[in-house]
């Protein structure tokens, strides 16, 4: 005698809410199983193995896998790629901080790859490929962060062993590079400005050279027409950097800031 069972759709919820559980389990368990392989992805750069280029040139070397395993390792393909990130703090609505990054450069090359349906296997022993990027004139340069809430510009690159399995992570590896601006020749022209306050005092800088090297002086000329003789309390030179870095916030820094001796007190 065959009796059917009517059980609570409560009760058939609640094992399909365990069985997704369970394979939800098994399939982290599985994608974690290749965690720490990025390990044995080694980066040698051609140039004295340094980490420090210039725009304008080549960043050239070899990606290395040391595959100590005795199970082969099955790979779709191997890229790498040239990253630059612009990092920013913003403020968050319960009155934190957080940040936030936006790539501004991504240069891609592939390594190794197969076709589509496709893997090739790493056997154990050490393998090599050769890889190279070209950093642009136009790129920025690396800007270190100076204080806690500053933004910054890193540049890294990004080895991806791709692997076939969906179940499986990609492998990754980053290795931080600095990139330094190399300026090309500006043309020495000079540079003024003109400006006049509510006392009709005209001031009308010229500055000799827009261009101006670290390290070397810098020359201008200063012409004051003061027609009412009003009295002038002292004249200061500021340098100062102006910083826009994309979403991030303006940021003016003061580099320099003197007192001309020579005018103070006078009409």
């Amino acid at each position: 005698m065959v009796k059917n069972l009517h059980w609570p759709s409560c009760f058939y919820s609640k094992l399909l809410y365990g069985i997704h559980q369970y394979f939800f389990l098994i399939a982290i368990l599985i994608r974690s199983s290749s965690g720490g392989l990025e390990s044995n992805i080694i980066c040698r750069f051609d140039k004295r193995n340094e980490s420090v280029f210039w725009t304008g040139e080549f960043v050239t070397g070899k990606i290395e896998y040391v595959h100590l395993n005795s199970k082969e390792l099955k790979l779709k393909s191997i890229g790498a790629e040239l990253i630059g990130e612009l990092v920013y703090t913003t403020n968050t609505p319960s009155g934190g901080t957080t940040n936030s990054s936006l790539i501004f450069f991504e240069q891609r090359v592939t390594i190794d790859s197969v076709s589509d349906q496709s893997s090739f296997l790493l056997t154990y022993g050490n393998h090599k490929w050769p890889f190279g990027f070209f950093i642009n004139h136009s790129l920025a340069p690396s800007l270190e962060r100076t204080g806690a809430y500053d933004p910054f510009i890193r540049y890294f690159i990004r080895v991806v062993f791709v692997r076939p399995e969906w179940y499986r992570w990609n492998i990754k590896k980053i290795v931080p590079i600095v990139v330094k601006h190399a300026s090309l020749p500006v043309t020495a022209m000079q540079s003024e400005a003109q400006k006049k306050n509510r006392h009709d005092v005209h001031l009308h800088i010229i500055l000799q050279k827009r261009a101006i090297l670290a390290g070397t002086n810098v020359s201008f000329d200063v012409y004051i027409r003061n027609p009412q003789r009003a009295l002038i309390r002292r004249f200061s030179i500021i340098l100062f950097q102006y910083l826009e870095l994309g979403p991030a916030e303006t940021k003016v820094s003061n580099l320099i800031a003197q007192n001309v001796n020579q005018l103070h007190q006078f009409r």
